[in-house]
């Protein structure tokens, strides 16, 4: 005699109950894979641009990414500048960066196993009475020593490549 027909009431709960519990078991390996993901939507059928956002930092895999200095990619795994928040003790408490979302869209982010390096076109030029700071935009030189009556920006370089100003 199998288990149904000796305790039929007993397999008519015990059969949906394994099979909920089953369920609710994948359910929270879906949540907690979603909490390793930052999601931003718009529900209001605006376009943002270079919006901040800000999140906690709530798992200890999430802490180990910063601590590991991974990259932080967006759905299609392009990287993604980010910034730490430490709290009151000092430790990492928010991630904050910037993303664009168009009306009703959804953008994921998360954090890849490996670190990345920013892609910049900064160069840092050290002459003997002035550092100079640039890119491909735009540029400042600042005094390395001030006389009387003078400020630290000695002059800012123009989208054009023309110096001007100072202070």
């Amino acid at each position: 005699m199998d288990a149904h027909s000796r305790f039929p009431r007993a397999s008519r709960f015990l059969l949906p109950a394994a099979g909920l519990a089953i369920l609710a078991i994948l359910g929270a390996i879906d949540a907690a894979a979603a909490a390793e993901e930052y999601v931003v939507t718009d529900y209001l059928n605006r376009e943002w641009r270079n919006e901040r956002v800000s999140f906690p930092l709530g798992s200890r895999e999430q802490r180990r990414h910063i601590l590991r200095r991974h990259a932080l990619r967006d759905g299609e795994g392009r990287a993604v500048s980010y910034q730490i928040v430490p709290g009151p003790d000092g430790k990492p408490e928010r991630i904050v960066f910037l993303t664009d979302l168009a009306p009703f869209e959804t953008r994921r982010f998360a954090f890849a196993g490996e670190r990345t390096s920013a892609e910049t076109d900064l160069v840092v030029e050290e002459e003997e009475r002035t550092i100079r700071v640039g890119n491909s935009l735009t540029g400042i030189s600042l005094r390395r020593t001030l006389e009387p009556g003078q400020g630290p920006v000695a002059a800012v370089r123009l989208a054009s490549g023309r110096w001007i100003g100072g202070s």
